[in-house]
């Protein structure tokens, strides 16, 4: 797309589903510049605040001679396998935590900034070049982050980034940890700028025992690469260019946007100004077009994703139909109806005509419910019954698998694993129903996730982050992860 003020940007945008708000990222790189500017959006078109996360992340080099910089001495740090706490990266269980080999297992570094100090974060090689991150104020959180030395941290890293090589990441976030949200209030519009340049440190001082020395310089080096008063005065334009609509549209995302346009339209409720983010009509596939006919007003017939809402059961309520009763079921699970959803769940398996997929999914359902009551051994006997009923869906298969250790049974999870299907040994991707997110808990084994810390699926034994990547990262300290192609890593 073309600015008025003459920018040529690449803009990138979508409906965020778990907030219910819409996110734009616009990427430039002005004539002999020596950093790539990006300018975010996020918007919140509710009548009601909602609690808002966001984190930038950039991949870095690992290799023995890399370290990377912020201006604090302490950070709040996590181990993943202990609650979070204050630490000194330099001087953290032995080791300096700022060289990215040092760590024996994945490890967090929130560093805890002044709020008079400039805020970024830079890793510097060798020869002192690097990529740093630089951002205006509202970006206060900087985070460097470590897979570790470990044998599970390794394989996980290869597992979800394969061909990649040793990487860590720093990253930048509207709070100062994962472990926390901004209120982000109802109507509100929250931008920024980001910048992204080599850093280019003097080794001898980046790489020197020195830490308070060895931030200065950095200090001084950022502010020569991208002046922290320049990088401020970008954000007005960057607002104002943020409703220049596209000139040419390179690739269309999911149709979520389209389909929570027109709910809200039906309800009667606000919208943003498309402007510049579109939401195309050429956008919505069978994801979301089942939906689209529900607020319609036609009749339906499942869905192969899911939804939640208050407005979405009081439209299903008013269908029949088994597949119509699932979604029901699904939307009270993943609000912690627990009774409502086995009641709902046992209704489908009472039904007729009931659709495969469906059948074994509420099994599922029904077996997770059971097992959030405490009734472990129903609860895994539908399980095992769903699996059983629809042998093609290989996630519930590992679900089922890693739920009966988990509670009790491994002659259960033997029994599913002899079970197996010959191409799943093979690597085959499991066949993971999309938009299952939003459904009740339905477990990933794999894709490494940044969502917001606190969202909860009801299949989830802890809240905080997605269920996949807290037992990656657990596994990766005490060293248990396995390849892609075995039972995996999964959790519920």
């Amino acid at each position: 797309m073309h600015t008025p003020d003459g920018k040529h940007m690449l803009r990138m945008w979508e409906f965020e589903r778990l907030r219910e708000v819409v996110f734009q990222v616009d990427i430039w790189l002005p004539e002999d510049s020596e950093v790539l500017l990006a300018a975010v959006r996020i918007r919140n078109p509710n009548d009601h605040e909602v609690p808002m996360y966001w984190w930038s992340n950039a991949a870095i080099p690992e290799t023995a001679q890399t370290r990377v910089i912020a201006p604090a001495d302490e950070a709040f740090g996590s181990d993943y396998a202990t609650d979070i706490t204050r630490v000194r990266p330099t001087a953290h269980e032995g080791y300096d935590g700022t060289w990215l080999v040092n760590s024996p297992h994945a490890a967090d570094f929130f560093f805890d900034i002044d709020p008079s100090e400039r805020r970024w974060v830079v890793a510097a090689d060798s020869d002192g070049d690097g990529l740093a991150m630089l951002s205006t104020g509202l970006l206060r959180g900087k985070k460097l982050f470590v897979w570790g030395q470990g044998q599970g941290g390794k394989r996980w890293q290869e597992w979800l980034s394969p061909g990649a090589g040793p990487y860590a990441e720093i990253q930048a976030g509207l709070a100062q940890t994962q472990f926390e949200h901004l209120v982000m209030p109802a109507g509100a519009e929250w931008s920024w700028v980001e910048a992204y340049g080599n850093g280019h440190l003097d080794p001898a001082t980046s790489h020197g025992a020195d830490w308070d020395a060895a931030v200065r310089h950095a200090s001084e080096q950022l502010e020569s690469l991208q002046p922290h008063a320049d990088l401020e005065a970008m954000l007005p334009a960057a607002i104002s260019n943020a409703d220049v609509p596209p000139s040419k549209m390179l690739l269309t995302g999911s149709g979520w946007g389209v389909v929570q346009r027109a709910r809200r339209r039906r309800a009667g409720k606000g919208w943003i100004d498309e402007s510049g983010t579109p939401f195309v009509n050429e956008s919505v596939t069978a994801e979301q077009e089942p939906w689209l006919g529900l607020l319609k007003g036609q009749p339906f017939d499942g869905a192969p994703s899911f939804v939640a809402g208050a407005d979405w059961e009081e439209l299903l309520e008013g269908q029949g139909g088994p597949e119509a009763a699932f979604h029901l079921a699904t939307m009270r699970h993943s609000r912690q109806d627990l009774a409502g959803a086995q009641a709902g769940y046992s209704k489908v398996l009472g039904a007729k005509g009931v659709h495969r997929r469906t059948k074994a999914l509420a099994h599922r359902g029904l077996g997770l419910a059971l097992l959030a009551a405490g009734k472990e051994e129903e609860g895994l006997a539908e399980l095992r019954t769903g699996v059983e009923t629809d042998s093609t869906l290989t996630a519930l298969l590992l679900e089922a698998v890693t739920l009966g250790i988990r509670h009790g049974d491994p002659t259960m999870a033997l029994d599913l694993a002899e079970s197996a299907p010959v191409d799943l040994a093979g690597g085959r991707t499991p066949d993971v129903p999309e938009g299952t997110r939003t459904g009740p808990g339905w477990a990933r084994s794999g894709g490494r996730r940044n969502p917001p810390s606190g969202s909860r699926d009801p299949g989830s034994a802890r809240g905080g982050r997605t269920p996949s990547r807290s037992c990656g990262r657990r596994c990766a300290r005490a060293n248990l992860c396995r390849p892609r192609t075995s039972s995996g890593c999964i959790k519920s």
